[in-house]
């Protein structure tokens, strides 16, 4: 504890005498790290200065260079909205994400930090009992990281291919078949599944049974890709546990697990009795 109280104030020390020393990337990972830790520790309060300082520094020096600085920004906005999580506050951290990354985005022409915003926004939305506004905001954050390039690879690079659930164009893509570089699939899979939890606290089963499909078989590949990667087998399992609760509530549990578009069109059709007796084949 008192190596991190050193460190905590070594550090904003040095953002307020020698900004410039942290204008790499080794600079805003370290403090990432360091405030992450502290909030490991439970440490909030310190947790949110660190945050708060990232978010100040590598907003003035995105003033001018703002493609290399934009995403530090978005970070520290990005944590202080987690640390603060299901309170106005950290509804409002998200908003400025989004309203920064907004307004740079189109001149850099990268939509990757607006993405990501766009999606911790739909989060936080959705804690707040805003869920049509939260399927809104993710929707969109899944259309923008869908438009955005990936670099030139070289052949040693790892790429994923899994094959899209949904026909909707630009969002879930129209090509059947997607072609991603490993980091971009990842960027894929965060926005798909918050995505799917926004359309699931809405109550929009069909759509979210669609969207979870492909949440499902994106992960499936990355975990193929790297399968000593536990954390992305986790979160295949929890995956496939949103998808069984998603068809509990369309029809009975008997059903397939992977469903096509015309089948979930051929359930929401049919109608049927929740356990309450009630048809629910008219709801959202």
């Amino acid at each position: 504890m008192r190596s991190t109280t050193i460190q905590v104030l070594q550090t904003l020390q040095s953002l307020e005498r020698e900004p410039s020393n942290l204008a790499l990337w080794e600079g805003a990972q370290y403090l990432i790290n360091l405030g992450i830790y502290l909030n490991d520790l439970d440490l909030e309060e310190d947790a949110a200065a660190i945050f708060m300082g990232i978010t100040t520094i590598y907003q003035t020096l995105m003033q001018s260079n703002p493609r290399t600085y934009l995403p530090y920004v978005a970070w520290g906005l990005g944590y202080l909205a987690g640390i603060y999580f299901g309170t106005p506050e950290g509804l409002e951290f998200a908003k400025q994400a989004v309203d920064i990354c907004g307004g740079v985005a189109a001149t850099l022409q990268d939509g990757s930090s607006l993405a990501r915003s766009l999606s911790i926004y739909a989060l936080h939305l959705s804690e707040n009992d805003d869920f049509d506004s939260a399927v809104t905001f993710a929707k969109e954050a899944l259309a923008i990281q869908r438009k955005v390039s990936t670099p030139q690879q070289d052949p040693g690079c790892l790429s994923v291919t899994w094959e899209a659930s949904g026909e909707e164009p630009v969002v879930l893509s129209s090509a059947r078949t997607i072609f991603r570089t490993y980091d971009a699939a990842i960027n894929d899979v965060v926005c798909l599944r918050i995505y799917a939890d926004s359309l699931i606290h809405a109550g929009r089963w069909s759509e979210a049974l669609i969207v979870t499909t492909e949440v499902v078989n994106c992960l499936d590949a990355l975990a193929k890709c790297s399968p000593l990667i536990q954390d992305l087998n986790i979160w295949l399992g929890e995956m496939h546990e949103d998808h069984r609760y998603i068809i509990a509530n369309i029809c009975s549990p008997d059903h397939p697990l992977v469903a096509t578009i015309s089948e979930v069109d051929d359930l929401d059709d049919s109608g049927h009795e929740d356990d309450f007796g009630e048809d629910t084949s008219t709801g959202p």
